[in-house]
């Protein structure tokens, strides 16, 4: 059991600052990135492979 939890601790990066807070979707460049890119990739990819298919 302490082998695991020390896998553990050595996963965590000490020198890489991280963010703890929520994402604020009242900015722009947050909204673009965590809302509109990932649903632009999904619909294209979707078509992407709908139009090889066809072939």
């Amino acid at each position: 059991m302490t082998f695991i939890s020390y896998i553990i601790i050595a996963q965590i990066p000490q020198d890489i600052p991280h963010q703890s807070e929520p994402v604020d979707f009242t900015q722009w460049p947050n909204i673009l990135f965590y809302l509109v890119l990932p649903v632009l990739m999904v619909v294209f990819y979707y078509f992407y492979f709908r139009k090889k298919t066809k072939k």
